[in-house]
């Protein structure tokens, strides 16, 4: 107490502890400021970064897009070549099944004329004994 009562009766005390005072709340102030601009800092930080990670699964999502295109063209690609493929397997095939066939027709003309080269020489050999057995006849008939 009598430390208490020297202080406050001693003037340079007083002002000693006035300017300490007046120096916290000043600091406690700068502090204050200090803390709220960092809050408003904190926030727009928080809300670029919110932009950015939206920014991020928006390229992701594009990215994504582009890639299932890219597999959608080069599946595209490969059903292209397949159907190259397949339409030559198909054009070879009818090729083969034409030359059986032409071969088939080949062997059917040639049968077929050898057939009419035989009719007519049994025609003429018939008409050769007809004319034989009618000259015959008349030979018989006018001798």
């Amino acid at each position: 107490m009598i430390r208490t009562q020297q202080r406050d009766s001693n003037p340079l005390f007083n002002d000693q502890q006035r300017r300490q005072v007046e120096r916290v709340r000043n600091d406690l102030l700068q502090v204050q400021n200090q803390n709220n601009y960092f809050r408003k800092k904190n926030r727009e930080m928080e809300k670029s970064i919110a932009d950015l990670k939206q920014k991020i699964n928006d390229l992701n999502d594009r990215g994504e897009s582009i890639e299932k295109e890219k597999r959608l063209k080069l599946i595209l690609f490969y059903l292209d070549i397949l159907g190259k493929v397949k339409a030559e397997r198909d054009i070879d095939e009818l090729r083969r099944r034409l030359e059986r066939v032409e071969h088939t027709y080949n062997d059917v003309t040639a049968f077929k004329t050898s057939l009419e080269k035989e009719i007519a020489t049994y025609r003429e050999l018939l008409e050769s004994k007809y004319l034989n057995v009618i000259f015959h006849y008349f030979s018989i008939c006018f001798l």
